[in-house]
């Protein structure tokens, strides 16, 4: 059996380890990123829509997480230098059902309320004519109400993540593609076992998404309650026509739809709790369809590219879990995001690097800790 050593070990290389790998190499540090490369990792197969400030209902702790990692993702792709990395293209908020409770004036005022708030990648907040939303995205028929927002925008998840590797290797962090198991923990030190080698290090960061839990299950006594969800996303093209343009589309509706150049148009997703089957099934497929067909039926014509599945890692209470396990403080967790991984997750990322470094975080983690789900 080969034998290795690491300062720290980061298991998981979605945009989450490879942000943390970034940050720690940046200060100097050689970190080991452990790649498992499981069929149905969530930031490859990630739509990449970056709101903040549009989010509905989510816990009270949800917003100043995800300001601060909104303005540090923008100054964070700043310095990598791709602009195309991170682009605003707008959002339009449509309101379909004639019995919906909410208006667009009454939604325009709670949507304002979070610009005053600071939320980043906001902007200017407009009520629009519903029977005009085609001009903003010209496949829309009329809806009921609808908002723009100038603010919001697109991510390419799978590009940031490579470009953050990419920077992390060229710095000293070594990257291993395999599956890797906590093989023994002492107070010294943890020893990994990945294919043929054990790795020994003193601080593990798991940004494994949803399969932390089974990682690090059997040595903690405190829950990782971390679960699957299958979001499947239709990939569709429309031919001859330059949609990147055209704003992301939500509303009172389960689904959205993102596009990306050049004639490129997301639509999903679903939220499906069925375990870890990263497949996509015809009942996702026509859930989706009937979103698209009841605002955006010429959609239907469309060419359809293929459907990405992602098994998004979610918790009980909709946030993350961000940091150290309280009975293994040698290993930190970083998972838990849900939908909003891509958005959340290079933030998370440098707080996880600021704990194995024992470093002061950048904010207030009480809210995200492991403990919250200890009775």
């Amino acid at each position: 059996m080969r034998q290795l050593s690491s300062d720290v070990a980061i298991i998981g290389a979605g945009v989450v380890g490879a942000a943390c790998a970034y940050f720690l190499a940046e200060m100097g540090h050689s970190p080991t990123i452990i790649d498992p490369m499981e069929q149905g990792a969530a930031t490859p197969a990630g739509a990449g829509i970056v709101a903040p400030g549009v989010t509905f209902h989510p816990s009270p702790y949800y917003f100043p997480l995800a300001y601060r990692a909104v303005s540090y993702l923008e100054g964070l792709v700043d310095k990598l230098g791709n602009e195309r990395l991170l682009e605003r293209c707008g959002l339009l908020y449509l309101i379909t059902d004639p019995r919906s409770p909410v208006d667009a004036e009454s939604l325009a005022r709670q949507l304002r309320r979070h610009g005053m708030e600071g939320a980043p990648m906001h902007g200017h907040v407009e009520v629009i004519d519903p029977e005009y939303v085609h001009r903003y995205f010209p496949l829309l028929v009329p809806s009921q109400g609808a908002v723009y927002v100038d603010g919001p925008g697109r991510l390419n998840g799978a590009n940031l993540r490579d470009a953050l590797l990419l920077q992390a290797i060229k710095r000293g962090a070594h990257y291993i593609r395999a599956r890797a198991s906590i093989d023994s923990i002492s107070q010294q030190e943890i020893a990994l076992k990945v294919d043929s080698t054990i790795i020994t290090t003193q601080r593990i960061v798991l940004a494994a998404g949803a399969w932390s839990r089974q990682i690090i299950g059997q040595f903690s006594v405190v829950p990782l309650p971390i679960s699957p969800q299958r979001g499947q996303i239709l990939h569709l093209e429309v031919p001859d026509t330059r949609t990147d343009q055209w704003p992301i589309v939500i509303g009172d509706f389960p689904h959205y739809l993102l596009t990306f150049p050049v004639c490129k148009v997301l639509a999903g997703a679903t939220h499906e709790d069925v375990g870890f089957h990263p497949k996509p099934t015809l009942a996702g497929i026509r859930e989706i369809a009937d979103t698209i067909y009841k605002v955006a039926p010429s959609l239907g014509s469309s060419r359809l590219l293929g459907v990405n599945v992602g098994l998004r890692p979610v918790t009980p209470d909709g946030l993350p879990i961000i940091g150290r396990v309280p009975d293994l403080p040698s290993v930190i967790v970083a998972s838990g995001h849900g939908a909003y991984g891509l958005q959340l997750g290079p933030y998370t990322g440098m707080l996880a690097a600021q704990l194995a470094t024992d470093q002061e975080p950048d904010m207030d983690l009480t809210p995200y800790s492991p403990l919250r789900f200890s009775s």
